[in-house]
């Protein structure tokens, strides 16, 4: 084995420990959680249908298109989770996993893209840099769509640079253009840097017949998400909900989730702030340095082609960035050009000054990859920093607010009452028709369950991502007897205990927040009447605390017999 692929190998070795080290640590309380929910059963349901309805709840009978996509994103990376869950099961780790592995992917591909385009040399440090960078291993421990969006972009540069010499190829480049597109569009900003390529140095493409089979391969991959955004037009009179902002619809189904490309108001320093808010100072200062080398020797030597795939790219992934900077998860398209900006740099002075390299430029590139290592473990491995300055850990930091320790608690007290709710507490007809054949095939078992006797209920104060995650999934996919507080009352209020009494329920698990949680910010305000509900409860003897990692109690749990509310 040559010593590049030993190198190589190690670095994918140390980037896949550090993506894996204490990765259900920190708590899922993101856009994560709700893909994860969705993917897990690929049941497009979201439990806010006031501000974010879904065509689970347009629709009484589920239409046959609705399977084909999701309302608000592609269906790609939701596929690759369901296919993770059915063959893992559920859980924090197996929801995570599929991101670690497009982040350990990238790293592969970047370095037979960067060693395809100019040295093993190059492919190795744009390697290292997408191994041990803060920005890609903070997303690729959590469960973002976007993570996969490098990796589709590196091989299409890849195939479509080795086309030139094997047009077979253009056939590979069409079908990761293609799986770009089912993960995220914000991907179609890149498509431009293919196109512009064609026109300068391609013109003879229009010839070959294998850009024309890539390209009905390329139709065929993403038939499903045209015929789905077709069916919503006309079913519904707009397109899914991230089609609709960029048409600047704004329909009644999404009104929580209106919003423009341009809502990030074109800030002129996004690119920079992107930057500060998610690497080390000195791998800044190194990028920086090597921007400015490549602009200085592209310039010197007039030789754009060679530099084409990072400054095109940068300029293109700039565009998403810029009309996206409402988060920093949009923005990671620039990394993979940041890296081989980098790797260009080191490369070119190599040829310059070997010595130089071998004794500086290396070492130094070295040190600060310790840096930027030590700068992700303080900020998203472990819970509180080593060293607490702003030099060794990054703005964005992974949030430990014991929404975790929850969903262990709910782990547990399900072990211990497995039995399923018998009661569907829900009139959505294709929630129903969802959750009815699972509880028959549980009903014909020899050994039938019995019905589940215990309700168990959250406050409406924990944080709704985490919510969706922890509760919703077991209420959805399990059909446990759980349900908000807030619900509850309202059920109560109307018809006393009576009905759960007879349903066979006979006491109710209460989970309530403490002073210490970070509670979500509720758009309704409580009623005086139900906030003297919750302090009746509050005045009883709590069953038992849940901790956070830092030893604070953050819920407390309180468990009363359902006949204690007949007052």
């Amino acid at each position: 084995m040559k010593k590049e692929y030993r190198i190589l190998g190690l670095i994918i070795f140390v980037g896949l420990f550090l993506r894996l080290w204490n990765i259900t640590g920190p708590d899922m309380i993101g856009d994560d959680a709700h893909y994860s929910f969705r993917a897990l059963g690929w049941f497009d349901y979201v439990a806010s249908e006031n501000l974010q309805s879904t065509p689970v709840s347009w629709f009484p009978v589920a239409r046959w298109w609705q399977y084909l996509s999701f309302h608000d994103h592609p269906p790609l990376v939701f596929l690759i989770q369901f296919l993770f869950f059915s063959i893992f099961g559920d859980s924090l780790l197996v929801a995570r996993l599929p991101f670690v592995l497009a982040g350990a992917l990238s790293i592969w591909a970047i370095f037979i893209l960067a060693k395809e385009l100019w040295s093993p040399r190059a492919g190795l440090i744009a390697a290292a840099v997408l191994a041990f960078s803060n920005y890609s291993l903070w997303l690729s421990r959590f469960a973002y769509l976007d993570v996969w969006v490098p990796l589709w972009t590196i091989l299409a540069i890849y195939f479509f640079a080795r086309a030139n010499k094997n047009s077979k190829n253009y056939i590979l480049w069409w079908i990761f253009l293609a799986l770009g597109i089912l993960t995220k569009y914000t991907f179609v900003f890149i498509l431009p840097l293919f196109f512009v390529a064609i026109i300068l140095w391609r013109k003879n493409i229009w010839q070959d017949k294998n850009f024309y089979f890539g390209l009905a391969l390329f139709i065929m991959l993403v038939s499903p998400l045209v015929i789905y955004n077709l069916a919503m037009l006309k079913t519904r009179g707009h397109f899914d909900a991230a089609v609709s902002s960029a048409f600047f619809m704004h329909p009644e189904d999404f009104k929580g989730l209106q919003r423009t490309l341009a809502e990030g108001g074109f800030h002129p320093k996004a690119f920079f702030l992107v930057l500060y808010r998610n690497m080390s100072l000195g791998l800044q200062v190194l990028i920086y340095g090597s921007l400015a080398l490549l602009i200085y020797v592209a310039i010197k030597t007039r030789k754009w082609q060679k530099y084409y795939f990072i400054f095109g790219g940068l300029f293109f992934a700039a565009i998403i960035l810029y009309l996206t900077s409402v988060g920093d998860k949009y923005s990671i398209i620039i990394l993979p050009f940041l890296a081989l900006a980098l790797s260009l740099a080191v490369d070119e002075i190599s040829k310059i000054n070997a010595l130089l390299t071998s004794y500086f430029l290396l070492p130094a590139f070295s040190i600060i990859l310790a840096w930027e290592i030590f700068f992700t473990i303080q900020g998203h491995i472990i819970a509180s920093p080593i060293i607490n300055n702003n030099l060794l850990f990054a703005n964005n930091k992974s949030e430990w607010q014991g929404n975790n320790q929850l969903e262990h608690f709910v782990t547990n007290f399900y072990k211990q009452y497995p039995d399923p709710s018998y009661i569907i507490f829900s009139k959505n007809p294709q929630m129903l028709a969802f959750q009815v054949p699972y509880l028959k095939n549980i009903l014909r078992r020899p050994n039938a369950p019995k019905q589940q006797k215990h309700l168990l209920l959250y406050d409406d104060k924990i944080n709704w991502y985490a919510s969706m995650w922890i509760f919703e999934r077991r209420r959805i996919y399990d059909v446990a007897a759980i349900g908000k507080i807030s619900d509850f009352y309202n059920l109560y209020s109307a018809l006393g205990t009576k009905q759960f009494l007879e349903n066979g329920f006979e006491d109710a698990t209460f989970i309530i927040p403490t002073e210490n949680y970070l509670n979500q910010n509720l758009t309704a305000k409580p009623t005086e009447e139900f906030l003297n509900f919750l302090d009746k409860i509050k005045a009883q003897k709590t069953l038992s605390y849940i901790e956070d990692i830092y030893g604070q109690k953050v819920f407390n749990v309180y468990l009363l017999p359902l006949k204690f509310f007949n007052f």
